[in-house]
């Protein structure tokens, strides 16, 4: 009996996250393409997901996935194990079997699309810290894969034991960051349903783990559960029917507690202009351009410490801003040329006139 154990992995930037399960494909006769086995003769006890984030930001993860599989046959089962990616320049995996590293790696290109099984994706990118849709761009999503390379490696599976499978690789967020959010949305996808190929009603655990420190907002489109600040989990009785996707965003510099930057800057120039209020009220008392300048520091300091700008805004800053600079300068040498200049004639009349 020949059968294929395939591990999808796709690394994309962009809106389009990385991605991977585990299924038994078998090579059609006919036209060799690839389908998923729905008898595999072998039962998907356990799987369990976890993303481990270590960097300062969530842009990339390393996926450890581990798999307990038991032989339904009375006889040893001998097939190829595959592991399917987009490219594998970048992911640096490794596959182990009942502890033991695999070595014997072949690496083969352009393999088609699995011809029974279709992924079911939301694409949808929600914003972690309210909860809401996000823009999605018409191009962001646009990019389907549809051959993958793959890396085929051999397994055994043995009568009457479970065999224990685990992958680790490296897997590159997606990202959303447009001009309506403050801090980068990132965003994971890892395909679950081809696991339901497999026989038996396998029990799923997902985890995510974040540095220490962290004060990351997660959502998720499968439930999961706070076990501290830095650690969400999941535990599953079954395969879902659909795809795991989530996303998460720093919530660092979100004193407002929204990641929306429309909401934001008008909080931070309601904030403004209370503070502002200052001048007014301190100018009843004096009118001396320090005790002004007093007033105006408190609210002038917060706007600047604290408005969002987009990339785009930051851009043509970078590009305008030395001809603003060059033009408020020479509009304040030629205003005080013309006061200077005009203060002259009418001294001059007042001495003529007193003669």
């Amino acid at each position: 009996m020949y059968a294929v154990l395939i591990l999808i992995s796709a690394i994309f930037a962009a809106a389009l996250p990385a991605a991977a399960n585990m299924a038994q494909p078998l090579d059609s006769p006919t036209d060799q393409m690839l389908f998923f086995n729905d008898s595999p003769n072998a039962s998907l006890v356990e799987e369990t997901i976890l993303f481990k984030f270590t960097g300062d930001s969530p842009a990339d993860a390393r996926v450890e996935v581990s798999y307990v599989l038991e032989n339904l046959l009375e006889n040893e089962q001998q097939f190829d194990v595959m592991f399917v990616s987009p490219e594998f320049a970048d992911a640096d995996f490794e596959v182990y079997i009942d502890d033991e590293r695999i070595s014997e790696v072949t690496v083969d290109e352009d393999i088609g699309w699995p011809t029974n099984w279709q992924p079911v994706i939301t694409e949808e990118i929600i914003d972690p810290v309210s909860g809401k849709p996000l823009k999605v761009s018409p191009g962001s999503w646009g990019s389907r894969i549809r051959t993958f390379s793959g890396a085929t490696f051999p397994v055994n599976l043995k009568a009457g034991e479970p065999t224990d499978i685990k992958v680790a690789y490296n897997s590159r967020s997606g990202y959303y960051r447009y001009g309506d959010v403050i801090n980068t949305v990132y965003t994971q996808l890892y395909y679950l349903t081809p696991a339901r190929f497999w026989d038996g009603s396998a029990g799923v655990n997902l985890r995510i783990e974040f540095p220490e420190g962290s004060s990351m907002a997660v959502h998720s489109n499968i439930p999961l559960e706070k076990e501290n600040d830095r650690t969400f989990v999941a535990a599953l009785d079954g395969v879902p029917g659909s795809e795991w996707t989530f996303s998460c965003a720093d919530t660092k510099g979100l004193i407002f507690g929204t990641n929306n930057l429309k909401k934001h800057d008008i909080l931070v120039l309601a904030v403004t202009a209370v503070l502002l209020m200052a001048v007014p009220l301190s100018r009843r008392y004096s009118k001396n351009p320090i005790f002004t300048c007093l007033a105006v520091l408190p609210g002038a300091a917060f706007f600047f410490a604290a408005i969002k700008v987009t990339y785009g805004f930051m851009f043509l800053m970078y590009l305008l801003g030395p001809v603003i600079l060059f033009t408020t300068i020479a509009l304040l040498i030629f205003i005080g040329y013309k006061k200077k200049s005009g203060k002259k004639p009418s001294l001059r009349k007042t001495e003529y006139s007193n003669l």
